[in-house]
């Protein structure tokens, strides 16, 4: 019984496990437990459709009651038209959709054509079945909405058009207002674009008029067939048909009734309004304004207005003007005088001073017709030139031909006041008076003119109001009687010479002028020179001055450095030289002696004069000392048998001459033997001194300083 039992619980825990689709994931197995129940829903969704191409995504949301699934949930799905067809989709119209394990919720997209198709709002449904093992189905169906955003744009081409009202030849029938056409004519039209209609659809048009242009008799509707009354307000229809790449042009249907009446220019407002809020239909340019151009003129006939008479005379009021006026009978000519008066004549043919009591004085004259039924702009206008006639030259009186003096200081003449201007007279007023000179402040007046030095030709004009003219000649001459300026000249000087350069001086015409003169330039002699100068300006007039050139040698000799002049029995002095700036070479002069001969030193001073009256002095010294040794001789030998006796020898000196030498040995000897005598030889001169007067006895020195043997003792 026990087994029997178990078996039992086994088979139920089996039976209500929990076993996925083939196919499909399980997120987990329950082995034992209740079954879970899963039900599957589908909503309904909408999308606004889109325009121009591509795709637009419709999304519908599938959902579970229940719980999840451990198991991937998967569902059948079929789309069924209601108004849509297989053109309106992108996917494929049956499939599968899946809600994975675990999840609660999905979304089903399905992809909608874009389309320019102007339609009403479309719909299908969409059906689940054949749901997985592991669900159930709820809501099975839903609706899917297509929202139609496509519309077709309807307005005006422009804001604001015009063009000729029209002339009327006899015909009197209205003319529609132009809806295409080329420049100049401005297009006025009702232009729809951008979607594709599948039917019809009307829009409302109204117009205003402006003041004066009248509904009904300036203009009219058009119904198709002929010209009536102008409803209100005017409907008009637009066809179905494909206007997203060729616009639709509608043409206004208001005609615009031509005439000849000069009125102002008309105008039309029009706006354009839906005939129902629901309509596929945006308003573009929705108010505009049309213009009618009134083209009635007058115009002038047979080439008038003219001058029929001239004036004799410019102050002589006796001219007439005819003129004649095409396209109306009745007018005004309004005439603005010359001189800003005016005159209002009605119906004019002419304009004289018998007719209107007045001067018609030449001039410049300005009419303005207007047309008495008209307004604005119907009108002419223009101006009259009224030329006088004279045939008479004026008169013309120049100066006769003068001189005048240059200006002080300078080389042309500025003419006082109007001294030399001409005179003219006229039969009529108004001659001018003009000459030909350049550079004169006035063409009218030579007043304050510069005129150069020499002989200046001015021919004067006289010109009168009709253009009658004469003229005149006169000469001025300049002439230049001023001298060139007297120069202060400076002094030329030098010391041994002096060149002088030819000075300048300025003159009022020649500008800068060179003296010129026939003296000598150059000077040597000391000494003051006077030069005459001349300064001639080329025109006869003439300035002297003189110029000092002034040699003056104020410089001495250089003062030389002399080398003293020696030797050692006696020397002589030669004469020295120096420089001197005028002299040159100069030789020293002196009163002292130039030879010298005792032994010591001699002072010579020397005198250096230039014959300029400068001189340098200098000494220069003479010294005698002799530093040189009397010769030492080669004495023979004395000789005797019994007895030898020895002269005193000789030798020479460089300044004594011949010495005699001295000794103090014996001269004479007899003893058997070689005998020694030493030999002195002395240069000098015993002289007394008499520097020390105490000193009772005599006492030398010698004067020579060289010896043979040595010399040097007192006696």
């Amino acid at each position: 019984m026990a087994n029997l039992v178990m078996m039992l619980l086994l088979s139920v825990n089996t039976l209500y496990a929990q076993v996925c689709p083939p196919g499909t994931s399980p997120k987990k197995v329950v082995v034992l437990g209740e079954p879970v129940a899963v039900t599957v829903s589908i909503g309904n969704a909408s999308v606004t459709e889109g325009t121009g191409a591509g795709t637009t995504s419709m999304n519908f949301p599938i959902s579970t009651t229940g719980g999840s699934s451990n198991c991937d949930i998967t569902v059948n799905y079929t789309i069924t038209h209601g108004s849509t067809d297989n053109s309106d989709f992108t996917t494929s119209l049956s499939g599968v959709f899946m809600i994975p394990a675990g999840q609660t919720a999905g979304t089903l997209s399905v992809g909608i054509n874009r389309d320019y198709l102007v339609e009403v709002n479309e719909n299908f449904t969409i059906t689940l079945s054949t749901p997985s093992v592991n669900a159930v189905l709820g809501v099975v169906s839903a609706t899917g909405t297509i929202l139609d955003d496509d519309k077709v744009e309807v307005g005006f081409n422009v804001a604001a058009a015009q063009n000729p009202e029209g002339t009327d030849h006899g015909v009197g029938t209205e003319v529609l207002i132009p809806s295409t056409g080329a420049s100049p004519v401005q297009p006025f039209n009702i232009t729809v674009s951008g979607a594709v209609l599948t039917q019809s659809y009307t829009i409302r048009l109204s117009e205003t008029p402006s003041s004066g242009f009248v509904r009904n008799s300036n203009y009219k509707y058009f119904d198709g067939t002929s010209f009536i009354n102008v409803p209100s307000p005017i409907i008009i229809t637009i066809p179905a048909g494909d206007y997203t790449t060729t616009p639709l042009i509608i043409q206004i249907p208001i005609g615009i009734k031509p005439d000849v009446f000069c009125q102002n220019d008309g105008q039309l407002t029009f706006t354009l309004a839906k005939s129902a809020v629901a309509d596929p239909i945006v308003l573009g340019i929705s108010s505009a304004v049309y213009t009618s151009l009134d083209d009635d003129l007058l115009a002038w006939q047979s080439g008038s207005p003219f001058v029929k008479k001239k004036a004799s005379c410019i102050n002589v009021g006796d001219a007439e003007v005819e003129l004649h006026i095409a396209g109306a009978t009745a007018y005004n000519a309004t005439w603005t005088f010359p001189n800003g008066s005016t005159y209002v004549d009605s119906s004019p043919t002419t304009l004289n001073a018998t007719q209107d009591g007045r001067p018609i004085l030449p001039g410049l004259y300005h009419v303005r017709i207007q047309a008495n039924n008209g307004v604005g702009k119907c009108f002419l206008e223009t101006d009259i030139i009224v030329p006088y006639e004279d045939k008479i030259n004026p008169t013309i009186t120049c100066v006769s031909n003068t001189t005048r003096n240059t200006n002080v200081g300078k080389c042309d003449y500025t003419v006082l006041g109007n001294e030399l201007d001409a005179t003219a007279t006229d039969n009529c007023s108004g001659v001018i008076l003009t000459h030909n000179l350049v550079g004169a402040p006035s063409n009218t007046t030579l007043a304050n003119a510069i005129l150069p030095k020499g002989i200046t030709t001015i021919t004067w004009t006289a010109v009168d109001a009709s253009g009658n003219s004469v003229n005149c000649s006169s000469t001025v001459t300049v002439v230049d009687n001023e001298k060139p300026v007297q120069p202060v000249l400076a002094d030329v000087t030098g010391e041994c010479s002096a060149t002088a350069t030819a000075p300048t001086t300025t003159d009022n015409c020649a500008g800068v002028i060179t003296g010129t003169t026939g003296d000598a330039l150059t000077y040597s002699s000391q000494g003051t020179h006077v030069i005459t100068w001349t300064f001639a300006d080329g025109n006869g007039n003439t300035t002297t001055q003189t110029q000092n050139v002034v040699i003056k040698d104020i410089t001495a000799p250089v003062q030389p450095v002399l080398a003293d002049v020696t030797g050692e029995c006696s020397a002589t002095a030669t004469a020295p030289t120096t420089t001197d700036n005028c002299a040159g070479v100069i030789t020293g002069t002196t009163h002292d002696a130039l030879t010298y001969s005792s032994q010591g030193t001699h002072v010579i001073t020397w005198t250096f004069a230039d014959g300029n009256g400068n001189t340098t002095t200098q000494t220069q010294n003479v010294v005698i000392k002799d530093i040189t040794a009397p010769v030492q001789p080669v004495l023979a030998d004395v000789t005797g048998e019994c007895s030898a006796t020895a002269t005193a020898p000789t030798t020479t000196d460089n300044c004594a001459g011949v010495i005699t030498g001295t000794t103090g040995d014996a001269l004479t000897y007899s003893s058997q033997g070689t005998h020694v005598i030493t030999w002195t030889f002395c240069r000098w001169k015993w002289q007394h001194d008499h520097s020390d007067p105490k000193r009772s006895h005599k006492r030398y020195h010698r004067t020579g300083s060289a010896s043979v043997g040595g010399c040097d003792r007192r006696v």
